[in-house]
């Protein structure tokens, strides 16, 4: 799909449009003042709506405007700007992964991605995929909720909560429609187009969105270590595979592309919702993986499905009842290009098919009853069926679970899917079957209820909840949380928190074992304590937010498949968010936020490379930047536009406990990015120019899961994963916004 299609399209739809408006009404495109900030409703933190400095939890809300002002073309960015957050770009099988309050793990399955209040992370991975799929056009605003909240959510709400709130056309006048529509075109070859309608008819509501997204990507093989092409094209490695090609490239030369989509749609009758949504990512690998080790032109692919039902009403004048019912579909798998060293220079080759599938559906009823003007009450269940795939299905890839029969064991006895890198030809094996056999799935149950209290007398706040949680698998578990609120002054307030939550073990570590990956069925669930002070407070032009907590963790889940160790992590937040006076005449002030995150995260065991084994010794956990600042200011330009500048800085680090380059004493460089945004409204649309890495900065994240490769380019890697990983430099994005 080319952009430069649309875009002539979208040009001559602008010009004959009879439902073309003027300029946007510039309170639109207008953060919020923050004293609306303060007192903006929040259900995210106690699952009832309250006012954001009432809430009991440590929040950060980034509005539909920030969203615009900032320029940003995907949730991604959203990430990369928010507070208490260390983030690896890898363009990988999962195109980043983040870990949330210094808590590093295998993938992003810590922190419980939510679209309007379900859960989106994966049924087997339990991984958050946040990528390019995600619109933008039909985003209210994204919640970021900071600790556990496993009391009123359940399993999996461990390090925090990202949801997305999108607009569900409620807020619309009988008969009237609003559209949006976002092309996007820029470095990499990158476009995309992203719309959203909605419209209310009588009692009827409806949205509905698309999203296409289509990258090269960045070209990283220059930088470096094991990215370079080189590798990817040395016959001696690879061999025949390099006959082969995918996205119309030949393997052997480096090719990261990118194809994803979205669709999502609701419509509203009264009192009752229902909708779907389907999203896919095929990405390559990009940097991921070192490149004497793995192909990175080739397609992975993530998908999920949802569709859901929901009933809200009130029961009676003080009882508000939420019924909600969600199927929920998911796959992960592709196609696989691997070189395994031979111990002679040499390789074992194959290019295999991967394939997961899982789904579930789940009954939750919620009841709210306000007892009396100081005293409500939150109660609900969960029940929820998962089917789920016990190890990935592989045919023909060493002595992994197939689906299909096959007829030999390949070439050289080790699988039919396994050939050598002096071989002549490579013979591919077969595709996984459509569909999972029973013998490769699982039924598990998940019974979960809560009970929560919120009393208030003056200007004190009390809000408990304990939730109890069985799961077929690894049995019961229990959580609480309790937090103490006082409103010191109007717009002022401190709040004492302490919590409680859980970490399912994924499927995938359960039963998705091999020859080459470890799993473990008896895997117990792992456990943190939090207690965190919070304090508010808005004056003049500055709104002060700040934390300081501590987190123990038990039990901790390490890639190994494995309970072991435990770990203690303490930090500060500061999430100040502030206004200027604009010197430019006839402008709205500047608006501005500076977020300052201090961490220190320790482990109970460490990695002694000469054993091969965990110990037990404590030290720093790694990956996890002291120091990091996210700061950002906004210029609005009278009515026609504004300028934004945001800063990215992360101080030094010690690198994870598994990586070669810690036992060889390196640590990651800091640096510093700036991205820049300008937004410029024309009669008819908005014209959005965000530029990243302003500076064209060379840098590198740390890697990911296990980081085993090292970087001693003039032998084979160390291990799987890059130890390292460079990231883009200077990109531009332009992105013309239609709304009518």
């Amino acid at each position: 799909m080319s952009v430069r299609r649309f875009l002539p399209c979208l040009f001559m739809g602008m010009a004959t449009s009879s439902l073309a408006q003027d300029l946007p009404d510039l309170e639109d495109l207008l953060a919020p003042p923050l004293s609306e900030l303060m007192e903006m409703d929040v259900s995210l933190a106690s699952g009832v709506d309250e006012p954001l400095i009432d809430a009991p939890a440590a929040m950060v809300v980034i509005s539909a405007q920030d969203i615009q002002q900032r320029g940003y073309t995907g949730l991604h960015e959203v990430l990369l700007d928010l507070p208490g957050f260390d983030v690896t770009v890898t363009n990988g099988t999962l195109y980043l992964t983040a870990y949330q309050r210094g808590y590093r793990t295998p993938q992003t399955q810590r922190t419980l991605l939510m679209i309007d209040g379900r859960v989106d992370n994966h049924l087997w991975s339990h991984a958050a995929q946040i990528s390019r799929q995600y619109p933008l056009t039909n985003v209210e605003r994204v919640e970021v909720l900071y600790g556990p909240a496993s009391a009123v959510y359940g399993p999996n709400a461990f390090q925090g909560i990202i949801n997305i709130q999108t607009k569900s056309g409620a807020g619309l006048e009988p008969g009237e429609t609003v559209t949006r529509l976002d092309v996007q075109a820029g470095s990499f070859a990158t476009g995309s187009v992203d719309a959203t309608t909605q419209g209310r008819m009588g009692d009827v509501t409806y949205s509905a969105t698309a999203r296409v997204f289509r990258s090269d990507e960045a070209d990283l093989s220059d930088r470096g270590g094991f990215t370079s092409s080189a590798m990817l094209s040395n016959p001696a490695l690879w061999g025949p595979l390099l006959d082969l090609e995918n996205d119309g490239h030949s393997l052997g030369e480096y090719h990261d592309p990118t194809d994803d989509l979205a669709l999502q749609a609701s419509i509203g009758f009264g009192d009752l919702s229902v909708g779907g949504s389907h999203w896919r990512t095929r990405e390559g690998y990009g940097a991921y993986y070192p490149a004497d080790r793995a192909q990175n032109n080739a397609f992975w692919v993530n998908t999920s499905d949802q569709w859901f039902a929901r009933y809200e009403a009130p029961l009676t004048e003080q009882i508000r009842g939420q019924t909600s019912i969600v199927y929920r579909r998911n796959t992960i798998g592709g196609e696989w290009a691997e070189a395994s060293p031979d111990g002679q220079d040499a390789s074992w080759v194959s290019l295999t098919s991967w394939n997961s599938a899982s789904d579930s559906w789940a009954l939750r009823q919620q009841v709210e009853i306000d007892v009396d003007e100081n005293l409500q009450l939150l109660t609900g269940m969960k029940f929820e069926r998962k089917d789920l795939t016990k190890a990935y299905d592989i045919p023909g890839y060493w002595d992994a679970y197939s689906s299909v029969s096959l007829a030999d064991d390949g070439p050289h006895g080790a699988g039919a899917g396994i050939g050598h890198s002096t071989d002549e030809t490579y013979r591919l094996p077969p595709a996984p079957a459509a569909t999972m056999p029973a013998l490769n799935r699982t039924l598990t149950d998940d019974l979960g209820g809560f009970l929560q209290a919120t009393a208030s007398s003056g200007p004190y706040r009390l809000n408990a909840g304990l939730r109890y949680d069985h799961n077929s698998v690894y049995g019961g578990t229990v959580n609480p949380r309790l937090s103490a609120i006082y409103r010191f002054a109007e717009r002022g307030s401190i709040k004492a928190l302490y919590g409680e939550a859980f970490q399912e073990p994924a499927p995938i570590q359960l039963w998705g074992g091999w020859q080459g990956r470890l799993a473990n069925p008896d895997l117990d669930p792992e456990k943190v304590r939090t207690v965190e002070l919070i304090a508010m407070y808005q004056t003049g032009r500055v709104l002060f937010d700040a934390s300081v907590y501590r987190a123990t963790y038990d039990n901790v889940l390490k890639e190994e498949a494995e309970n072991a160790g435990e770990r203690t992590i303490v930090g500060l937040e500061l999430r100040p968010r502030f206004t200027l006076a604009n010197p430019i005449a006839d402008s709205p002030d500047i608006t501005g936020h500076f977020y300052y995150t201090l961490t220190q995260a320790r482990s109970s065991i460490r990695y002694d490379p000469e054993l091969a084994d965990w110990i037990d010794s404590e030290t720093d956990l790694g990956d996890i930047a002291p120091s990091k600042i996210r700061a950002g200011l906004v210029v609005p330009i009278r009515d026609r536009g504004s300028v934004y500048l945001g800063s990215r800085y992360e101080s030094a680090k010690k690198l994870y406990l598994r990586n070669p380059l810690r036992w060889q004493g390196e640590e990651l460089d800091g640096w510093m990015v700036i991205d820049a945004a300008v937004n410029l409204h024309l009669d008819l649309a908005t014209l959005r120019l965000r530029v990243n890495n302003l500076l064209d900065n060379d840098y590198f994240h740390s890697g990911v899961e296990a980081a085993s490769s090292g970087n001693d380019v003039t032998q084979r890697s160390l291990g799987w994963m890059n130890s390292l990983v460079p990231q883009a430099g200077r990109n531009v994005q332009l992105t013309l916004s239609y709304n009518y």
